[in-house]
């Protein structure tokens, strides 16, 4: 139960509140997050997970204005269901001038 509370509250205030050991409270918790392989090593989670983003609804026609500030702008007029690489296109307006 104490590794459930750690969980959700963090070891430092369940280990303070429980009057536990810090440490072997911490080693506990971390053993039931990572989950064990057929082999029995601990198997690392990932640092780091892509989420592809999902289909862009159906938009109307809109203006996608870029300004630099200094009285230059850049506007765009586009259809709906049209959506150019906005990215590439600010780039060219900021190295084109």
């Amino acid at each position: 139960m104490a590794v459930t509370v750690a969980g959700r509250h963090g070891v430092a205030r369940a280990a303070a509140a429980l009057k536990l050991d810090y440490y072997s409270l911490k080693n506990r918790l971390a053993e039931r997050r990572s989950p064990v392989g057929d082999t029995g090593d601990s198997i690392p989670s990932p640092a780091f997970v892509e989420l592809a983003p999902g289909p862009l609804p159906s938009l109307g026609p809109c203006m996608v204005e870029f300004s630099d500030g200094t009285g230059f702008t850049l506007r765009v007029q586009l259809p709906a269901g049209q959506v150019p690489d906005l990215v590439a296109l600010g780039r060219s307006f900021r190295d084109g001038r």
